[in-house]
């Protein structure tokens, strides 16, 4: 894994800066994770992203996946 990568950037990135806070701010409240803890407990992460991108969230999930395998 490449540590010049973070998710909250990718998030930021993609989707801008208060998306990223309201993503972050659901993981704490729901399940006391930062949004980078949140990918080493990725079901976690995956239950919140699809909370509000419902299908949509698999788009984020693949960006996130091929920006770690480069």
């Amino acid at each position: 894994m490449k540590m010049d990568i973070s998710v909250d950037k990718i998030i930021r990135d993609n989707l801008g800066e208060m998306t990223l806070k309201k993503i972050e701010s659901r993981l704490l409240e729901r399940y006391n994770l930062t949004v980078n803890q949140g990918i080493f407990e990725f079901e976690k992460f995956d239950a919140v992203l699809r909370e509000f991108f419902g299908d949509g969230a698999s788009g984020l999930e693949k960006r996130i996946q091929q920006a770690y395998a480069k």
